[in-house]
């Protein structure tokens, strides 16, 4: 009994069926001993035609466009340019020290949320 929440949602339920349960009683109607007659069947469906070959098959390609119809777009560039503060680490070639440094920043963000935590409990 430790749950007085549930008790009483199970109470409530099973009071407004009892109390549906007597309305519909109390209404005069009968239950329906069965259900309403059913429909009569639907028609069988046609049997199944696959399509004509001709309309499987792919479209035939669209004609290519001349040059001169062709859109003018701007030129493109072989490689991207990156911002000037990011030039010196694409050109960097040793991933290591930096991946160590990530290393360490991780470490350190770890012990800063671990004295935070630990003073968090001192607090309380």
């Amino acid at each position: 009994m430790g749950k007085p929440f549930l008790w009483a949602a199970i109470a409530i339920v099973l009071l407004g069926a009892g109390a549906m349960a007597a309305v519909y009683a109390l209404s005069g109607a009968a239950a329906p001993a069965r259900a309403p007659a059913a429909a009569p069947p639907a028609p069988p469906l046609p049997a199944y035609e696959p399509p004509a070959p001709a309309a499987l098959a792919p479209a035939p390609p669209a004609p290519p466009v001349p040059v001169a119809q062709q859109p003018v777009s701007a030129p493109v560039r072989a490689e991207p340019v990156a911002a000037p503060e990011y030039q010196e680490r694409l050109q960097s070639p040793d991933e290591g020290e930096r991946g160590d440094a990530m290393l360490e920043m991780r470490e350190q963000r770890r012990i800063n949320r671990m004295e935070w935590l630990n003073r968090r409990r001192q607090q309380r």
